[in-house]
């Protein structure tokens, strides 16, 4: 297997656990305030592009198209964990 793969594979599994924790903080939202102001959407976004960064260099044959890929899901996934939990650490009610 190639590095991409496991490169991939090692992203995916990061932006999964990221996913995870942004759904779980967004039911303790939602239970404490009564919203969850997105973060359910913010976490299935995340979802979604890392499992297109797992499965990005498994299907795909090209190099350039593999990492075109990662490197966009990885922006998004960053974007979408980072807006959902820093602002919660940082000013807690």
């Amino acid at each position: 297997m190639d590095r991409e793969f496991w490169l991939g594979l090692i992203g995916g599994i990061f932006g999964i656990l990221g996913a995870i924790a942004a759904i779980i903080v967004g039911a303790a939202g939602e239970a404490l305030t009564g919203s969850s102001e997105g973060l359910y959407a913010q976490g299935a976004v995340a979802m979604i592009f890392s499992i297109v960064g797992i499965v990005a260099p498994a299907i795909l044959d090209k190099k350039k198209w593999v990492g075109v890929l990662m490197i966009i899901s990885g922006i998004i996934v960053l974007i979408a964990i980072s807006s959902s939990l820093t602002p919660l650490a940082l000013f807690p009610n």
